[in-house]
């Protein structure tokens, strides 16, 4: 019988055996006849191979994109490539595929990438050895059955380095006896249509005349300074590309003198890529000599010119500048970072710049200090006066010759003391405000478009009279857009273009006549005849609207005999207030008017210790009440606020603006520690205040008495409740234990059969249950007894 099984197994496993090598040799021939035959080199789709994207600038970098013809889905081909210098010899398939000549040179750079069918459209290849060179790629093609194509050639480019050509250079001369020099750097723009989210970084070191040339990492100051050199000054700065940005050197310690600075540019966030380190000889200012008759002075030091002056003032830094005689200033004044005063002593500067701004400001101010007479007069090619980056500008008159008379923007200000005026063609603006900019102008502005507002926080304030004079239909005297307010004082004239055009919650106020030849403004894209297209009813008492999707024109009424004269408050008024911790409740006089109060406005805003206050207007209260007051609720506690009233006629002028400032008072939280007993709820009450007994819980604690509220667990000092608050407090319950011969409390009725005896049928149900459980167990006890018995037979 075995023997029969021992016979079946090998009979079995020989069978296995005789199928595996089968279907081995089977798939073989298989391969061989598919491969056998394959001598068809793979090719290129038309037009490839050739450059991939471009790379950043100084970067050094090319890339390929490599398409192959006629591959299926899952199919892939090797891509072997070879870069040599332009017009290299050629290698051979063999030479790509290999990644050297035949003599053994290796190539520029070399390597292989797997290409399916959607192809490579961005195969980066390493760092070339220079910028801005032509260099020649050739691509082999090399199937699964070994099959290679002949290598195709496309030529790459590398990038513009990262310095642009003639930087770093050196800036205009610094003041005499600086010992500083001014160096201007920029960077090449990077490829079209590449963003780059980073900037660059300029470094330098100074070092003495011809002491040894720092390496790069110790201008950057990865590495420590070589000891050969004294580094006198470093630093860096950041630019964007294509962009000129300057730097000042610190005092270097010697006037008239030799200096060596190394300069290295680097791409902000990409540590590989670097400008080569570019060398400057510069000599410092020759040393500084007194002035008696100088143009201006600072802390009573004499300038011949206002740039001697200017000159000396470093980045971040601030000056008052005194003029002592009038100035005609040829160019412009840029301040970068700079925050300048010049008092006029009664002398003018007159700024004239035909070929750019003739007034610029970044980050800093430049602010005119006229009391004792004289003015700032600026006239720039476009604009006359730009203010951006949160800054200031304070001048007399403005003008551009072809462009904007102001310009301000990203939270800047000007504010100018007379007029400003644009001119030089249909885009010319008197003033231009955007993104949060802020212009006030307390004369008249003139344009071919006089004034234009756009976005957020952007408000102009014209005091005197608005004039444009175009040739356009679609121009327009004020432009209000994107929740931008624009306020006229006076009159508003316009010339063969609407007189306003308002868009996106843009509002315009036009308090004096309006003189149009066209009649016409634009308000939410929709235009109307400004003499009886006004919305009714009005929005703003005592002026013609005319709105549309959230955008405002109001044109003051012009009535003869209407009524102007503004409500009046009694002599010495002030608002008062009782308050709480989070209520006010504000008091003031009854305002005097001519023609009636009709109302008071009630506004409010949170004390910030500064003039940027916002205020919300939170309720009227009736002209009418002999003893006007208002409660405000909500409020937080411990937290000071500016409460302001006006009163408004009925006609709709508006008073002066009483305010005042109040807190609220403190609140403080009492919790209450039971100690065992039942939970009691925390009380808040206002500072100033006594805690009221009377409408605290009394605890519970089973098997105690309670002996009221103590300042600590231990129970030693009860609380005293004529006692202040004066801050948050927890208090403890004291507890003893009842007396045995205390009288107990009378049993209620509804528990008076607690104690009675069970009734009948709930004993026989009891015995029944019991009865059972005890033949349960009898039963358990008697099975294992006989299976004990049976194991032991």
């Amino acid at each position: 019988m075995s023997m029969k099984r021992s016979t079946y197994r090998s009979l079995s496993i020989l069978i296995i055996l005789i199928l595996m090598v089968g279907t081995i040799f089977f798939n073989y021939e298989s391969v061989l006849a598919e491969n056998g035959d394959d001598t068809t080199p793979p090719s290129f789709a038309e037009g490839y191979p050739k450059a991939g994207n471009p790379h950043r600038v100084g970067s050094k970098r090319v890339s390929l994109a490599i398409r192959v013809a006629n591959l299926d889905e899952g199919e892939e081909v090797t891509a072997h490539y070879f870069i040599v210098d332009h017009d290299a010899t050629p290698p051979t398939t063999n030479e790509v595929i290999n990644k050297k000549y035949n003599d053994g040179t290796i190539p520029l750079r070399s390597g292989q990438r797997k290409v399916g069918k959607n192809g490579i459209n961005d195969s980066t290849i390493g760092a070339l050895p220079e910028d801005d060179t032509d260099y020649d790629a050739y691509v082999v093609l090399v199937d699964d059955a070994g099959n290679a194509s002949e290598p195709a050639m496309v030529t790459l480019k590398t990038p513009q380095k990262l310095l642009a050509d003639g930087y770093p250079k050196i800036g205009n001369p610094k003041t005499k006896g600086s010992q500083k020099v001014e160096i201007i750097v920029k960077g090449n723009p990077h490829p079209d249509g590449l963003i780059d989210d980073y900037d660059f970084t300029a470094y330098y070191v100074v070092v003495k005349d011809g002491d040894t040339q720092p390496a790069r990492f110790s201008i950057v100051g990865i590495q420590d300074w070589d000891p050969d050199y004294t580094v006198l000054d470093s630093g860096n700065i950041k630019l964007e590309s294509d962009t000129e940005k300057s730097f000042v050197t610190s005092s270097l310690g010697a006037d008239s003198t030799e200096y060596d600075i190394y300069v290295v540019l680097s791409r902000q966030g990409n540590w590989d890529i670097w400008s080569e380190v570019v060398k400057l000889d510069i000599t410092t200012p020759a040393p500084y000599e007194p002035v008696t008759d100088g143009a201006c002075e600072i802390d009573g030091i004499q300038y011949a010119t206002l740039d001697d002056a200017l000159g000396t003032i470093e980045t971040g830094g601030s000056a008052d500048i005194r003029l002592l005689k009038n100035i005609d200033y040829n160019g412009s004044i840029f301040l970068d970072s700079k925050r300048v005063k010049i008092h006029t002593n009664g002398f003018n500067l007159t700024i004239t710049n035909n070929s750019g701004p003739g007034v610029e400001v970044r980050d800093g101010f430049l602010i005119i200090e006229d009391n004792s007479g004289g003015e700032i007069n600026v006239t720039g090619l476009h604009p006359g006066v730009r203010a951006y980056d949160n800054s200031i500008v304070s001048v007399t008159n403005t003008t551009a010759t072809n462009g904007y008379g102001a310009y301000a923007s990203n939270n800047s200000e000007i504010y100018i003391k007379e007029n400003a005026k644009g001119s030089g063609g249909g885009n010319s603006l008197g003033v231009y405000a955007e993104s949060g900019g802020n212009i006030i102008v307390d004369g008249n502005v003139e344009g071919a478009q006089a004034v234009y507002a756009y976005g957020t926080s952007t408000r102009v304030e014209i005091k005197g009279n608005v004039t444009a004079s175009s040739s356009s239909i679609d121009d327009a005297a004020i432009w209000a857009w994107v929740n931008a307010e624009v306020e006229v004082l006076c009159d508003v004239i316009s010339k063969n273009c609407k007189f306003a055009d308002v868009n996106y919650g843009g509002t315009i106020r036009i308090d004096g006549e309006i003189t149009s030849n066209m009649n016409i403004v634009n308000v939410g894209g929709k235009t109307k005849n400004r003499l009886n297209e006004m919305t009714q009813p009005t929005t703003l008492p005592g002026y013609d609207t005319y709105s549309e999707r959230d955008s405002f024109i109001w044109v003051k009424r012009n009535v003869p005999g209407e009524d102007w004269e503004k409500p009046l408050w009694p002599g010495d008024s002030k608002l008062t207030a009782t308050n709480t911790s989070t209520r006010l409740m504000v008091y003031w006089p009854k305002a005097e008017d001519n023609i009636g109060v009709d109302h008071y406005n009630v506004y409010i805003g949170l004390y910030t210790g500064d003039d940027a206050l916002i205020m919300e207007l939170i309720g009227e209260v009736d002209g009418e009440e002999t003893e006007p007051k208002f409660e405000i609720v909500n409020l937080q506690p411990d937290t000071r606020y500016v409460v302001q009233v006006e009163a408004v006629d009925k006609a709709g002028n508006i008073s002066d603006p009483l305010v005042r400032t109040f807190d609220t008072l403190k609140r403080y939280t009492i919790t209450f520690h039971s100690q065992g007993g039942s939970k009691i709820s925390e009380q808040i009450i206002d500072e100033n205040e006594k805690l009221d007994e009377t409408k605290l819980e009394i605890p519970e604690k089973d098997g105690f008495v309670f002996r009221g509220w103590y300042k600590e667990a231990d129970c030693i000092n009860p609380w005293n409740f004529e006692d202040i608050v004066t801050g948050d407090i927890t208090l403890y319950a004291k507890w003893e234990m009842e007396d045995d011969n205390e009288q107990e409390a009378p049993v209620k009725e509804e528990d008076s059969d607690k104690d009675e005896l069970p009734k009948t049928g709930e004993i026989s149900s009891f015995i029944y249950f019991i009865a059972g459980l005890v033949l349960i167990g009898l039963g358990i006890i008697i099975r294992r007894k006989r299976l004990a018995l049976k194991n032991t037979q």
